[in-house]
This record gives C-alpha cells, sequence and structure tokens, in this order.
C-alpha cells in the first residue's frame, strides 16, 4: 500500500522542530510496516511576496523560486519526503496581483 499524507507542519531547517510529531509518527508507521510506502509531501509553505518596497529581495526570491526544483529523497527503504516548492505570490497592489494566484496553482 501507498500513504500519501499531507501535512501543514513539517520540521524545516530552519525551524526542526515544527510538526516534528508528523514526521516520528509516519516515520514510525513505516518502521512498523516496511511493506507499505510512506510519502510525506511537504512544500515550502512561506509564501513569497514580492513587493515593489524591497526590489533587490523580490528578485532574490524570486530567482531562488525559479532555481528550486521538485525533489523527492528516501529517508528510508520505504519511508520519502517529497519537496515542492511554493508559487510565488505577486503584492495584491501590483497588476495581476493577490492570494487568486496562489489559490490557480493548486
Amino acid at each position: 500500500m501507498n500513504i500519501l499524507i499531507f501535512p501543514s507542519w513539517y520540521p524545516t531547517p530552519k525551524v526542526p522542530l515544527r510538526g516534528i510529531f508528523v514526521k516520528e509518527q509516519a516515520q514510525a508507521y513505516a518502521d512498523l510496516n516496511p511493506q507499505d510506502n510512506v510519502i510525506i509531501a511537504k512544500w515550502d509553505n512561506s509564501y513569497t511576496h514580492i513587493t515593489p518596497r524591497k526590489p533587490l529581495n523580490a528578485l532574490l526570491c524570486a530567482y531562488k523560486r525559479f532555481v528550486a526544483k521538485e525533489e523527492l529523497k528516501a529517508v528510508t527503504d520505504n519511508f520519502y519526503e517529497l519537496y515542492t516548492p511554493a508559487p510565488l505570490i505577486w503584492s495584491p497592489k501590483l497588476p495581476f496581483g493577490g492570494y487568486e494566484k496562489l489559490y490557480k496553482n493548486f
């Protein structure tokens, strides 16, 4: 059986304890059921806002998002982490900006 988990909280390098219980529970299930594959679909939920007030920061954030790729990392033989970078969100004050762009990506 394949199990796909979409956690709202999950550890990151900057905040390693955020949602650690999700990772521990999924890892424990994978350890107890070696015949099942467990995949955590984690995505970068730190939305990137591009605003005209900080143009250099906006360019840096945009560059990081465009070079980021989806990545499937095998933690163990049957436990995987799937990383998907978050989309860019334009400032609502810019043309065609706002959270509508985020909703259209999903």
